[in-house]
């Protein structure tokens, strides 16, 4: 009988903290070793997986697409493993600046593989989807139905970056609900959560002048592409601010 080496998951699972922590050349150096350790094609597909994820967040997509057509190589006839290629591909179109693709792709992965989104063992998988439904329907601008998948998405328990916070606060601002958008705008820029903090001391509250603060420049506005887009972002902060008694 042959014997199989395993996956040191130990070191699998640091590579992964460096990779997602933003050192992804390291992690794919660990990775590549770790690929040569075991003879599974499922836990190869693993390696792979993440690996072609890292290539994709350093923006070398045509070497993650090579990837994925080895990872379709091991990985065939399981429904799972469909639906965490079909995400990777569309999150390699996001990073080719396809939003609007891997949105509709997205979008398409959730109808057809429907089926998984109950089971604990894809519940990560459907949480990724979401939240990157969320935040590329906040870049088409497409607030109002941003706004749900960003609600459900702050029921999460996995981290949540700053840029979320701002998304949803802005999706709150769009829809009227000005003391839910000062809430999480107030995260978004580390403020306090208590009334005003964010919106408080802004000093020149004009449109312009807004602009000059981080509570628009501090990372988060939407890539919305236009600046026509974002001075409309900032007028509804403005008109938002004077609405809840903030500015004069």
């Amino acid at each position: 009988m042959i014997e199989i080496e395993m996956l040191d998951t130990v070191r699998f699972e640091g590579a992964l903290a460096l990779g997602f922590g933003g050192n992804e050349e390291a992690a794919m150096l660990r990775l590549r070793e770790l690929l040569t350790q075991t003879l599974d094609p499922e836990e190869k597909g693993w390696v792979i997986l993440y690996e072609a994820t890292f290539l994709g967040r350093l923006h070398r997509v045509a070497e993650a697409r090579d990837r994925v057509v080895d990872l379709r190589q091991l990985w065939q006839g399981v429904v799972e493993y469909d639906a965490r290629i079909a995400v990777l591909e569309a999150f390699l179109d996001e990073s080719e600046g396809e939003r609007l693709l891997a949105l509709t792709k997205l979008d398409a992965v959730l109808k057809k593989f429907a089926v998984l989104w109950n089971s604990s063992e894809t519940r990560d998988l459907y949480e990724e989807i979401q939240f990157t439904r969320g935040r590329l329907l906040v870049y088409e601008d497409r607030w109002a139905d941003a706004l749900p998948i960003l609600e459900e998405s702050l029921r999460f328990e996995r981290p949540k970056a700053d840029e979320f916070f701002y998304n949803l606060g802005y999706c709150y601002f769009r829809n009227s609900e000005y003391g839910k958008a000062e809430e999480f705008l107030n995260k978004a820029v580390g403020g306090s959560t208590s009334t005003g903090s964010a919106l408080e001391g802004l000093g020149d509250t004009s449109p312009e002048g807004l602009a000059s603060t981080g509570l628009t420049v501090a990372g988060f506005i939407p890539g919305l592409g236009q600046a026509s887009a974002i001075g409309s972002i900032l007028v509804d902060i403005y008109k938002t601010a004077k609405a809840i008694g903030k500015c004069n």
